[in-house]
């Protein structure tokens, strides 16, 4: 019996927790002793009257909740690279040629917690990444049992709308009844949140140690909540992973790529791909028939450039006023501790879906990229990059341009904000390389930080170690970068182990970075060419104003 299978079982000792919503029936696992409460909904379902309007907390129900499976995923085209169908759905083999998994009725979270006994453990709360149209909580990769077990915390992890359904502008054709659309997938993950406050001490954790983290799209997210204030009084610290503000290069430039009349041009851009005019017409279609247009989008355009560029918060009035860097400049993290860091070969992940990325001149590269000083990248960008990266092809100059644009330069940029502000900020560098084509790729360090290197995503993600040595090298980073979290969490020092470097505070002059590899030590700032170029010649124009 599978690890899945047991979690679907309720014991006999079910535990029953009190909720401000109702009582909640969950499990004892019965392989790691971990109380276990899954699929909690935290709010209505996003159907009918509330489709695509924000949030609406979860009325109070009747009688006992059984949380004793996941919630399904929210609507997607399924990949393999992402999960299993397993995973995704619970079945085990795909039943027919719908290219899609999931339904709109997903907004729920998990729990796993080392006992219902009244103590104050630390809480850990994980938003998924997969460019807000991908993904779920209930994918093995970001289950939480390691953590509760190794580290005497409770891990909550959430869903949340995504795509079309909580990530799209569709004011464009609903108007101001649907202002703010763009973001409700954000509103979700707030409203969650403050359900964990008000609920995790009945769980064994304590509402006044929080630290919620993230990655990829989910640290993008994350970045929006923080800097707009709408963590304080429910974080104490976050974890930022792989994301800051967008796709910038991708999702638009840092000019004009938060602002709703840029996410209104997209909508429109996307809504006629769909073939979709009318917001009667939107409405009036089922889950089944949205997503198979979003299917049919998603098979005939470009999934870094399309795709994983469209479904991005963005400025809203009377939500986040301001986009990730200028609210950062302004208020900081608002007193909010911050771990926030980057993979060394970000886009090593797109090459499951375009083989050719890394062998295109660094001309198509500046074509794609959203910047209007294109020419910059041609002449300038690629002069520093030959220098930065002696001896690698064209190709995997572009590569880097493109990673540094959406994720690496944004990480500086970000940690330089509040770490000038005075804001308690730590960096870190994912160097462990899996191949030498896609190295240090994007979402390889979750794996490791979730002790989940034998899951489905792990065999997409890393190739297979070498040896026993390189499997015992393997298991000890995954136990160093887990315990720095953990510690992190406990009581914001993130201490990665004995004999191993002191994780510095992040400050805008030496730039000390914690490269975790096999051999984990401090750099000080490891893409300065880079970083400078960028600055001189994208950001400071841009954020100047």
């Amino acid at each position: 019996m599978n690890a899945a299978n047991i979690m679907k079982i309720p014991a006999e000792n079910s535990p029953v927790v009190t909720t401000t919503t109702g009582d909640v029936r969950g499990f004892i696992n019965p392989l790691s002793s971990l109380a276990c409460f899954f699929g909690i909904p935290y709010a209505e379902t996003p159907v009918g009257e509330f489709r695509f309007k924000p949030t609406v907390p979860k009325k109070p129900w009747k009688g006992v909740f059984e949380a004793t499976s996941f919630a399904p995923c929210g609507p997607q085209v399924f990949d393999t690279t992402e999960g299993s169908y397993e995973e995704f759905t619970g079945l085990p083999i795909k039943p027919d040629n719908r290219p899609w998994v999931g339904s709109e009725d997903n907004l729920a979270l998990n729990i796993w917690t080392p006992a219902i006994d009244g103590k104050k453990r630390p809480v850990m709360v994980w938003i998924h990444g997969g460019a807000n149209w991908l993904e779920s909580s209930r994918l093995e990769n970001y289950h939480g049992d390691k953590f509760a077990e190794r580290g005497d915390v409770v891990f909550v992890s959430l869903n949340y709308r995504l795509g079309v359904f909580g990530w799209l502008d569709v004011s464009v054709i609903g108007g101001e009844e649907y202002a703010g659309s763009h973001s409700n997938g954000l509103r979700d993950q707030l409203c969650a949140l403050r359900w964990i406050k008000d609920n995790i001490a009945r769980f064994g954790g304590d509402a006044d140690n929080i630290t919620v983290m993230g990655e990829s799209a989910g640290s993008i997210d994350i970045s929006w909540l923080l800097t707009n204030g709408h963590l304080n009084g429910i974080a104490k610290r976050v974890v930022m992973m792989s994301g800051v503000a967008g796709l910038i290069g991708a999702s638009g430039d840092l000019s004009h790529g938060f602002s709703e009349a840029y996410a209104k041009e997209q909508a429109k851009i996307f809504l006629d791909k769909m073939g979709i005019s009318s917001m009667e017409q939107l409405m009036s279609y089922s889950t089944d028939e949205v997503m198979e247009k979003v299917s049919n989008v998603a098979q005939t355009n470009d999934m870094l450039f399309v795709m994983d560029s469209q479904f991005w918060p963005r400025v809203s009035a009377d939500f986040t006023p301001l986009d990730t860097f200028r609210a950062a400049e302004k208020k900081g993290s608002h007193g909010i501790e911050v771990i926030v860091g980057y993979t060394a070969y970000e886009m090593g992940l797109w090459l499951f879906w375009d083989d050719e990325l890394d062998r295109h001149p660094i001309s198509w590269t500046a074509e794609r990229l959203t910047y209007p000083q294109r020419d910059l990248f041609t002449t300038g960008a690629a002069q520093v990059y030959k220098a930065a990266f002696k001896g690698e092809s064209e190709g995997v100059l572009g590569m880097n341009i493109m990673g540094d644009s959406m994720f690496v330069i944004p990480t500086y940029r970000f940690a330089d904000i509040l770490a000038d502000k005075g804001e308690n900020v730590r960096v870190f560098q994912f160097d462990w390389a899996g191949n030498d084509r896609q190295k240090a790729l994007h979402a390889a360090d979750q794996v490791f930080l979730f002790d989940k290197l034998d899951t489905h995503a792990a065999s997409h993600l890393l190739v297979p170690p070498k040896d026993d040595v390189e499997k015992a090298q393997r298991r000890q980073l995954t136990c160093t970068m887990m315990d720095a979290i953990l510690n992190f969490a406990k009581d914001g020092k993130p201490v990665v182990g004995e004999g191993l470097p002191v994780w510095e505070k992040y400050n805008s002059k030496t730039r000390p970075v914690m490269s975790f590899n096999y051999e984990c030590k401090i750099v000080y700032d490891p893409a300065k060419l880079r970083r400078e170029w960028w600055y001189k010649n994208i950001y400071d124009p841009a954020l100047s104003g």
